[in-house]
């Protein structure tokens, strides 16, 4: 493809669009630029006399631009097919408010909308770039074109009314020379016309004029079927990790040859390319028209603004109100007529009448002369008047706007009148919302096809919220799955397929004031609301403070479970599944509850070991009276029952360490339950009581038994 090709192209585009852009550009300059509002031949006529310019015009495109940037046009991404999901949705919407953010493209709209309610055309641009200098990372980016009703040229074959049909476009770019030197060393640079006949300015910065071309290309590709469901393309790199697919399980079920558009970026100048050919991340040319009152006509685009239909009343306004102040000054001012005999000896008094403070006034009767008289003044000319009343009136009507629109006095109308005529001029300027609305939904469908491109390797990005709150999540995160040990690529955004709306509301400002009032109304019904959505109440009071009010209240409500798991922010969900994972310490009550079990149980023990030394004692006095045999037998039998007392010995000393153990626990968990604690070591002393008085090296006879059965009642009482 040769450059000099692409521009005939250019200039062939330029002729089919000539008697539009250069309605556009009288339009600006009408508006825009000094003494505009009147023609050339018209001013020179007039050299000398009064020429004044009242300008209807500007407030009204103001009112329109200002109804315009008060409105939110949203873009919204839906799931449309294929594993696509609500979640992967709603971070496509964070990824795009984000872009926005970030290319500060609210401003770069309502600019772009400005000019097309003046001349009919604006225009912007998609492109992907590093966000900085020192970034690794490339973002989407929207750019503005400032006058690019003079830079920007699309395919003539492309009658759409968001460029969406355009095989090639280009963007004419002002460099200066010495930066074209810098850029292009060794390079003398031509510039491309841009269709211009006439300078409204003269005194411009010498530049040159270079244009980037941005074309659609068809490529043909293998599209691979996996068993997992997904479509991949051979192009992207899969081939090389077809291995590593099949080892986990998934295979290549079918495969295809598709032919797709690659959009290719290059610059040129009047005599040739100046730079490479590039392959962009874009499907369709990322340059976005916006026309205002589109229309098709004999196989190509028309477009107008609301200045067009305006410039002829407003001139004949301006001419009508610059005659009316020519005749009110040359009008000669109300005059005293007498003879000079009469104003004799009162000459002073006469000249200062309009200033001085003397109640009378003297003058020289003379005979049968008649007093001094007042002359009249001339009177407006009526026709002037109404001419400039009539053209203030057609000017109105022209743009579709009435009083109530522009806050002009009503107070002789009832508010239903009101409000029916605010309506009137909402109908008569819809085209121009309708036609923002196109072109940024337009730049959402570029931004959504180009995201899984940009977006496509494992990194940290920024989701900006309807709200203005942020979230940062990882992208292309791969985690192994515990129960099948599969690799899961989470917030893979490469998955399913969605589609794009723009909605037009109010400005988050306003609707965040009236979510508030609503929030208030709906309470006093139903005051549990606050515990629910507290939160979100308070986050849209904007006042200084109430966000961390807001942030607490949500505290309180993820503690209480109140917020739902779809609800929740990346950290919260993982905070609340490590607390679900860990292990819950015993409540006060269950720490009691335990130590009650466990001083039941040492008391029964202790009833059963004084039950045994009754036992052992009852077996010695036995063995007074006993033969030499029977003795021998009543000695195995003792040694018996002292294995056993042993025994419950042991397991009474275990349960005493553990109780030891549970009150020392118990100590430290509250100080509700000191009472018990101080119970528990009297019972603590009363074991080692018992330990002492059972001890192993003991000898049992009736005196240890007696000491014995006395510490046993004391373990009772």
């Amino acid at each position: 493809m040769k450059a000099s090709d692409i521009v005939i192209k250019i200039r062939e585009a330029q002729g089919t669009q000539r008697d539009m852009r250069s309605n556009v550009r009288e339009a600006h300059n009408f508006v825009d630029k000094k003494d505009g509002q009147w023609e050339p031949d018209i001013i020179t006529k007039m050299r000398g006399k009064p020429r004044y310019t009242d300008d209807r015009t500007n407030p009204i495109i103001n009112q329109i631009a200002g109804e315009m940037e008060n409105a939110e046009f949203s873009i919204k991404v839906r799931p449309a097919g294929g594993d696509a999901t609500l979640a992967l949705a709603n971070m496509r919407d964070g990824l795009i408010r984000n872009i926005r953010n970030l290319s500060d493209a609210d401003s770069i709209f309502a600019q772009a909308g400005r000019k097309m309610i003046k001349g009919g055309f604006s225009a912007w641009l998609v492109t992907n770039d590093y966000y900085d200098s020192e970034s690794f990372d490339q973002d989407l980016m929207v750019e503005s074109i400032h006058d690019a009703h003079a830079r920007v040229w699309l395919d003539p074959g492309d009658l759409s009314n968001d460029g969406s049909e355009a095989r090639w476009g280009v963007v004419l770019h002002y460099i200066s020379k010495d930066h074209a030197a810098e850029d292009f060393p060794g390079k003398s640079l031509v510039s491309i016309g841009n269709d211009s006949w006439n300078n409204a300015y003269y005194y411009k910065p010498d530049a040159v004029t270079i244009g980037h071309y941005y074309w659609l290309k068809k490529e043909k590709s293998t599209v691979l079927l996996m068993s997992d469901g997904k479509v991949l393309r051979a192009d992207q790199g899969t081939e090389s990790v077809l291995d590593e697919l099949a080892a986990a399980g998934i295979t290549v079920e079918d495969s295809r040859e598709v032919t797709r558009d690659v959009c290719c970026f290059r610059m040129l100048d009047a005599n040739g390319w100046i730079s490479e050919e590039q392959k962009t991340v874009f499907d369709s040319i990322p340059i976005i028209p916006c026309y205002g009152n589109f229309e098709v006509a004999e196989g190509k685009i028309i477009y107008r603004g609301a200045v067009e239909k305006l410039m002829d009343m407003q001139r004949v306004h301006n001419y009508a109100v610059s005659r009316n102040v020519e005749e009110v000054a040359l009008a000669p001012r109300k005059k005293i007529f007498m003879t000079k005999g009469q104003a004799r000896g009162h000459e002073e008094s006469i000249r200062t009448m309009n200033t001085n403070m003397e109640p009378v006034q003297f003058y020289n009767a003379q005979g049968a002369v008649p007093p001094p008289y007042e002359g009249g003044a001339s009177s407006p000319n009526a026709a002037v008047q109404l001419l400039i009343q009539s053209s203030d009136e057609s000017i109105s009507r022209s743009a579709g706007m009435f009083a109530a629109n522009m806050g002009a006095n009503t107070n002789l109308q009832s508010g239903v009148a009101i409000e029916k005529q605010i309506d009137r001029g909402n109908n008569g300027t819809s085209v121009y919302f309708e036609a923002m609305e196109t072109a940024i939904r337009r730049t959402g469908i570029v931004l959504n096809k180009a995201i899984p491109y940009v977006y496509d390797a494992t990194r940290q990005v920024r989701l900006l919220k309807e709200d203005g709150t942020i979230e940062m999540i990882m992208m292309n995160n791969v985690v192994t799955d515990e129960q099948s040990g599969q690799d899961v690529t989470l917030n893979d955004l490469t998955q399913g397929k969605y589609d794009v709306v723009c909605d037009i509301g109010p400005a988050y400002k306003n609707r965040q004031q009236e979510s508030s009032e609503m929030f208030l109304r709906a309470m006093e019904r139903d005051p549990s609301l606050i515990q629910v959505a507290g939160d979100i109440w308070l986050k849209n009071i904007n006042a200084p403070g109430f966000d961390k009010i807001a942030e607490r209240m949500r505290s309180i409500a993820l503690n209480n479970g109140v917020i739902p798991i779809e609800q929740m922010t990346e950290d919260e969900r993982a905070a609340a599944q490590e607390a679900a994972n860990k292990p819950q310490e015993p409540s006060v009550e269950e720490m009691a509850m335990k130590i009650e079990q466990m001083k039941a149980e040492t008391a029964l023990m202790a009833q059963q070991n004084q039950a045994t030394s009754h036992q052992i004692a009852m077996k010695e006095m036995e063995v007074k009276y006993m033969g030499q045999q029977e003795k021998l037998q009543s000695d195995l039998a003792v040694d018996g029952a002292k294995i056993q007392q042993t025994q419950e010995r042991i397991e009474l000393e275990a349960k005493r360490v553990e109780l030891e153990a549970a009150r020392d626990q118990f100590n430290q968990m509250a100080a509700m339950i000191r009472m018990q604690n101080e119970k528990m070591q009297a019972m603590g002393n009363l074991l080692v009581d018992i330990k002492n008085a059972m001890g192993a090296d003991v000898i049992v006879n009736s005196a240890a038994a007696k000491a014995f059965n006395q510490t046993a009642e004391n373990i009772i009482e």
